[in-house]
C-alpha cells in the first residue's frame, strides 16, 4: 500500500513487506484527539498478524475495589473504505455496575478497539471482578479503587485475555480482622474481682469488663477478717457491737434480743438481754432474759437454786435459806400461829418487821424487828414467822434450824427465852434455844436447834420472851433450815 492510499480519520496501522515494521499514527482533527502513545509492543495474538499494544496498556491489573463500571465497548464497524484488516476504534461503553469495561465486540482483527474509559468509581461499591477480555480485544482497565471497598476477588480470565492481578484492598479494615484499633485479649467467664466482690469477665463491650457481685456478710476474707456485704473486707465485730450474722462476731455469737429485735455480738454462752449477759449465772436473767431468781437463790447453770445448794434445799424443793440480801423481809412477818396467844392479838410485842442495811451479820442486809414490851405487860411475846414449801406442809423431824441474832437494847435482867417454833394447821413443835441472862446484847451470835419429833409444818418462827419490859430491836440474819 502506498502512503497516498492512507485513509482519513484516526487509525493506527503498520506496513507489511520485506522492510521492518513501522508504526504510523495519524491524527485527523475530525475525530477525538488521541493522547500520545508512550510506546507500543507487539503481542502475538491468535492470528499470525501482530497487534500493536501501547506499553501502558499492559494486561488488565484486575478490577480494583469499589463498584467499578464496565465499559460496554461497542464494536466499531469497519469503514467501507478501510482495508479488510483494519477495524475502527470502539467508542467505549457506558458505565454499568461492576465487571469493569467490556472490550469491543469482535471485528476484523485489527489494532483492536481503544479501551473504554470504564465507569467512575462507585462509592463503597462491590469489588469489580476485573475487566473481562473481549475475544481478541484489549482488556478493559477495570474500575478504579472504591473508597472502603472489600478486597477484589482477583481478575477473571477473559477468553484469551491476561489474568488480572486481583483487586486492591479497599480503605476498610485489614483483611479478616474484626478488631477496631488494637486487639485486646478477653476470656469470657474468667474469674475476677476479690473475695468480697467476686465476679466474671464479660467481653461484650470490646474490652474485658469484670462484672462483680458482693459476697455475703460474714464471708471470711483473712485472719479475723470478714466481708461486710458491700464488697469490703473488715475486722470481725467485738462483743457488745451490732451484728447481723454470727460469722461477723469475734466469738461467733450474734444474739438477738426478742424484746427489741436488735442483735449484738456477745461472748460465748452469753445472750443479748438489751446488753450481753451471762444467762447461766445472771440472777436477773437466769437461763432466759427477764427470769429473776428469788431471795436466797442464785442462778446456777442457767437455773435458780438455793445459794447453799442441796444443803438448804427442803424436801418440797424450796430453799430453806434467808440471808436478807434482797432488800426485803423475804416473807417474814408478825407470827400468825392460830395455836399461839401471839396470833396478831394483844399479846404481840412486835411493832415493825422490815429489812435493814444498818446492822447485818453478813451480806447486804438483815431483818430488823422493832420490839416494845411494856413493863406492865411483861408477858407479851415477840414472835415472827415465815411460810415454807408454799404453805404445803412437810415433816421437819430431824431438820436443823439456825439463825444469827443481835439484840440492840438494854441487857436482860430476868430470865429471857429464845424459841424456835415449827407449826402447821394441825401441828406445833417449839424448842427453846437460849435461856437466861447469859443471852448477850449488842453483839451477833448464832443459835440453832434440831426438831427432834415429827411435825407437819408449813411455817417456822423465832420467838423472844423477855419476861420483863424491854424496848429495843432484834436483828435477825442468815436463817437456815438444813434437812437431815
Amino acid at each position: 500500500m502506498s502512503p497516498s492510499s492512507i485513509p482519513s480519520g484516526p487509525y493506527a496501522f503498520r506496513i507489511r513487506g520485506s522492510l521492518p515494521f513501522f508504526l504510523v499514527a495519524v491524527v485527523v482533527t475530525s475525530g477525538a484527539a488521541l493522547t500520545g502513545c508512550k510506546g507500543v509492543r507487539q503481542d502475538q495474538l491468535t492470528s499470525d498478524a501482530g497487534v500493536d499494544v501501547p506499553l501502558d496498556k499492559a494486561p488488565n491489573a484486575g478490577g480494583t475495589s469499589g463498584g467499578g463500571g464496565s465499559a460496554a465497548g461497542g464494536a466499531g464497524a469497519a469503514d467501507a473504505a478501510a482495508p479488510v484488516d483494519v477495524a475502527t476504534t470502539g467508542s467505549g461503553g457506558a458505565q454499568a455496575p461492576g465487571g469493569g469495561g467490556v472490550a469491543g465486540g469482535p471485528g476484523v482483527s485489527g489494532s483492536g478497539g481503544v479501551p473504554g474509559p470504564g465507569g467512575a468509581s462507585g462509592s463503597g461499591g462491590a469489588t469489580g471482578s476485573g475487566g473481562v477480555h473481549g475475544s481478541g480485544g484489549v482488556p478493559g482497565p477495570g474500575g478504579a479503587t472504591g473508597s472502603g471497598g472489600v478486597s477484589g476477588s482477583g481478575g477473571v480470565h477473559g477468553s484469551g485475555g491476561v489474568v488480572g492481578s486481583g483487586g486492591v484492598v479497599g480503605a476498610g479494615g485489614a483483611g479478616g480482622s474484626t478488631c477496631v484499633g488494637s486487639c485486646v485479649s478477653c476470656t469470657p467467664g474468667m474469674a475476677c474481682g476479690s473475695t468480697c466482690a467476686p465476679g466474671q469477665i464479660a467481653c461484650t463491650t470490646g474490652a474485658p469488663v469484670c462484672q462483680v457481685t458482693n459476697a455475703a456478710v460474714g464471708t471470711g476474707c483473712g485472719s479475723n477478717m470478714v466481708c461486710n456485704g458491700s464488697g469490703t473486707c473488715v475486722a470481725k465485730t467485738a462483743d457488745g457491737a451490732m451484728c447481723t450474722v454470727s460469722a461477723q462476731c469475734q466469738n461467733a455469737n450474734c444474739s438477738k434480743y426478742a424484746a427489741t429485735g436488735a442483735s449484738l455480738c456477745c461472748a460465748t454462752g452469753s445472750s443479748n438481754c438489751g446488753s450481753c449477759v451471762a444467762t447461766q449465772s445472771d440472777n436477773n436473767n437466769c437461763g432466759t432474759c427477764g427470769t429473776k431468781c428469788g431471795p436466797n437463790t442464785s442462778c446456777q447453770s442457767g437455773g435458780c437454786a438455793c445459794k447453799g445448794g442441796s444443803t438448804n434445799t427442803l424436801m418440797c424443793g424450796t430453799c430453806g435459806l434467808w440471808a436478807f440480801d434482797s432488800g426485803t423481809a423475804e416473807g417474814w412477818v408478825q407470827d400468825t400461829n392460830p395455836a399461839s396467844p401471839v396470833n396478831g392479838g394483844a399479846n404481840s410485842a412486835v411493832q415493825l418487821v422490815a429489812n435493814s442495811t444498818n446492822n447485818k451479820q453478813a451480806g447486804a442486809g438483815s431483818l430488823a424487828v422493832k420490839v416494845l414490851v411494856p413493863i406492865t405487860m411483861s408477858s407479851e411475846v415477840v414472835s415472827i414467822a415465815v411460810p415454807i414449801c408454799g404453805n404445803t406442809t412437810m415433816n421437819l423431824a430431824g431438820t436443823t434450824m439456825s439463825a444469827w441474832l443481835y439484840f440492840d437494847g438494854p441487857a436482860f435482867t430476868v430470865e429471857p427465852w429464845v424459841i424456835f417454833d415449827a407449826w402447821g394447821p394441825n401441828s406445833d413443835l417449839a424448842h427453846a434455844v437460849e435461856v437466861g441472862t447469859s443471852i448477850p446484847v449488842m453483839t451477833w451470835h448464832q443459835v440453832s436447834v434440831a426438831f427432834d419429833a415429827m411435825v407437819n409444818a408449813n411455817h417456822v418462827a423465832i420467838q423472844l420472851l423477855t419476861n420483863e419490859g424491854w424496848n429495843g430491836t432484834m436483828y435477825v440474819d442468815g436463817v437456815t433450815l438444813t434437812p437431815p
